[in-house]
């Protein structure tokens, strides 16, 4: 762990503050820090860089830990706040830390602020991860979601037994359908031409492994047929068993 941190320590007593950064010196960090006493001071930190780490007395004539707190959520801040404090009832430190204060300390404890802070640092480094993670996820699927409607080829999900999931507007352009039509259709088989080839191709995609490419004859809404190749893939969504159905007119029917 870096042991370097930028520190916002509001707190009135300069001998406190040099207790705590004594104590913070003691557990190997090295502290860069800043103090303030006032909430214009406290705004203006904030607004001037980046801090790891925010200690706050609850106890000052001006500007109390209470005030502190709400102008670290007012500026959605996700690092650790802790209450370093001489006097806090349990009641006080408990309505605290429901507020959004990660830990609490006394000052004739402070042996228990450097686990507390490693603790939280680690904590807020997963947080820290886990947004980016999901923020990477959210990107990839918006990437997926329009590679998926905006590819010329008709693609569908279904179950092994042909009930469509989710499908791509080229598939149901592909025949002049609308999405009202699919819920009604619901089942792949509405889709031939002919029944019986439909189930001649669900027994042959069973015996299969992975992948299926078959020239079939799929219906249009006006119930007119045209030629299609379509490709079937197995896949595991959620460790179930579903196709990946692609279909490709083979009669150079314009698609819009």
């Amino acid at each position: 762990m870096d042991k370097t941190l930028h520190v916002l320590i509001d707190e009135d007593s300069q001998d406190d503050t040099a207790l705590i950064l004594r104590e913070l010196q003691h557990g190997g960090f090295e502290a860069k820090y800043e103090r303030v006493e006032m909430l214009k001071d406290m705004e203006a930190a904030l607004s001037a860089q980046h801090w790891d780490l925010i200690i706050a007395d609850y106890s000052m004539p001006k500007f109390s830990g209470a005030d502190a707190l709400e102008l670290y959520k007012k500026h959605e801040l996700d690092i650790p706040f802790i209450v370093v404090s001489g006097k806090i009832g349990e009641e006080t430190a408990v309505e605290m830390m429901k507020g959004g204060a990660h830990d609490y300390i006394m000052k004739n404890n402070l042996a228990r602020l450097n686990p507390a802070v490693e603790r939280e640092l680690r904590e807020a480094k997963h947080r820290m991860e886990r947004k980016w993670t999901e923020e990477k996820l959210r990107e990839m699927n918006e990437y997926y979601r329009a590679l998926f409607e905006n590819i010329s080829i008709g693609v569908c999900f279904m179950d092994i037994d042909g009930n469509i999931s989710a499908y791509n507007n080229a598939f149901i352009q592909a025949g002049d359908y609308s999405n009202s039509d699919m819920v009604t259709i619901g089942n792949i088989a509405d889709l031939f031409f002919s029944s019986q080839e439909w189930k001649k191709i669900l027994k042959i995609s069973r015996q299969q492994d992975l992948l299926l490419k078959q020239r079939v004859q799929l219906k249009r809404k006006d119930g007119t047929p045209y030629e299609a190749l379509l490709t079937l893939i197995q896949l595991k969504i959620n460790d179930r068993p579903c196709w990946q159905v692609m279909v490709e007119d083979l009669q150079g029917y314009k698609w819009a």
